[in-house]
């Protein structure tokens, strides 16, 4: 059936018009099918044409990465490559905490929000209690630091919660009327609160976990409103097979900045001036009730979001709601061999079907699909069915173009040694030291 269906379809490009290609895509398939391919593919194209690319990626095949980087340097754009874990692995700097044109208030809840509180406070029913006092002493200490007019890193935010003498440093400036109100709750908060240090752990633990150089740098390679500005490829390899918590907590941490500069653009700028491609490979390792709320409401952003993921199940982990309104709101669909029955069965009822009544009784009948389980199970790797935004007699049957292996030893070596920093572990200084070095504030300075 499938190779009379091939025959009968005209062999020609398929063209997306911007209106339909800015809508969120939901791109189903197992490995080894053609996802990635595709991805790198859609890079390219996106590329060539000016568009800043933005890929997380939840696996780190480094081949992906050197194809990235190739074809990045072909079409002319700079790439830039995060490896938050993987010490071994060189690559480019990125800070959270540096996110120019929006604003600290709106970072810093940002990275809060990626917080959630331990299970063994949420089985002591005090996680509401603790996430509120954790919350705002956050929010204190983040405005003490934004008040000494200097970078800052999650490293100095650290230290700071474990060395009492920084508050010491804190109180010599509110002495000449800088932050003294802040400073001032949060000796209160210190003195008064007998379960203070207790109640803060669990995000004192969880904020250690932010300790590589890569994440911590207060002059990062990688600003993203500057590598959109600049149409750059950024990749960044967050892989849970080798830290699951770590991985997912960046992840979360880059998908709200990322949220944020999509709101940021829709509100400032009509969401039309700069279209950024965003895939999200093995997106069930990082998507929440926040990223829904992206899918659904962030449609004319200008920001195309790339949902990648293997089977339904992994969308319907986070409840059957929260993945139907994934699937509701990804109005492009890119189906690949998914290499089972029961799931192929799932993915073709994406694609709509009816109920045929049967002739002796209406209580009986069968469902017929518009695609059939057993057409998705015949896919060969790179063939994918698409099912557009656009109502259609019947889904599109395409191959995806597959892309050259970048040539052996000429891309990623010369990529590193373009950076704008060099590329070493950064001498990093506890909050102490750095704070008592910003203190050096007289009365004629203020």
């Amino acid at each position: 059936m499938l190779d009379r269906l091939v025959l009968k379809q005209s062999r020609q490009a398929v063209y997306l018009h911007d209106s339909l290609a800015d809508l969120p895509s939901l791109i189903l398939g197992t490995s080894t099918r053609g996802k990635t391919e595709k991805m790198i593919a859609d890079v390219f194209q996106g590329a060539t044409k000016g568009r800043p690319q933005i890929i997380m990626d939840a696996k780190v095949n480094m081949d992906t990465v050197e194809k990235l980087a190739y074809f990045a340097k072909r079409a002319g754009r700079p790439f830039y490559a995060v490896f938050p874990i993987g010490r071994k692995i060189l690559g480019h700097t990125w800070s959270p905490l540096v996110c120019p044109g929006v604003s600290q208030d709106a970072i810093r809840e940002a990275i809060f929000d990626s917080f959630q509180p331990p299970e063994s406070e949420q089985k002591k029913g005090v996680g509401v209690y603790f996430y509120d006092k954790q919350k705002a002493v956050f929010r204190l200490l983040w405005r003490l630091f934004e008040a000494t007019g200097h970078p800052f890193n999650l490293r100095d935010l650290l230290a700071a919660f474990k060395h009492p003498e920084c508050f010491e440093v804190f109180g010599r400036m509110a002495d000449l009327g800088i932050v003294r109100g802040e400073y001032q709750e949060l000796l209160n908060r210190r003195n008064e609160d007998k379960d203070f240090k207790s109640s803060l752990e669990g995000f004192v633990n969880w904020l250690s976990k932010f300790d590589g150089w890569v994440i911590n740098s207060e002059n990062p390679d990688v600003v993203l409103p500057g590598c959109i500005d600049e149409g750059a490829v950024v990749y960044f390899g967050l892989p849970i097979n080798v830290e699951r918590d770590l991985g997912r907590t960046l992840g979360k941490v880059l998908m709200n900045q990322l949220h944020l500069l999509s709101a940021t653009a829709q509100l400032n700028r009509g969401g039309r001036r700069n279209q950024v491609d965003i895939f999200i490979d093995e997106a069930w390792a990082f998507i929440d009730e926040p990223t829904a709320n992206w899918v659904c409401q962030g449609k004319t952003s200008g920001f195309r979001l790339r949902i990648m993921i293997q089977t339904k199940a992994d969308l319907d982990q986070f409840g059957q709601a929260f993945s139907e309104r994934i699937r509701a709101n990804a109005a492009n669909v890119w189906l690949f061999n998914p290499s089972d029955y029961k799931t192929a069965r799932e993915y073709a009822s994406l694609f709509g079907g009816e109920w045929e009544e049967s002739e002796h009784s209406s209580l009986r009948g069968r469902e017929t699909y518009r695609v059939n389980p057993d057409w998705i199970l015949a896919l060969r790797r790179g063939q994918c069915f698409y099912r557009p935004a656009e109502i259609v007699r019947r889904p599109y049957l395409l191959a995806t173009p597959l892309l050259f292996d970048a040539p052996v030893n000429c891309y990623w070596s010369r990529t590193i040694t373009k950076t704008k920093t060099p590329l070493k572990k950064e001498p990093l200084n506890t909050a102490l030291r750095i704070i008592q070095a910003k203190s050096q504030i007289h009365k004629s300075d203020v």
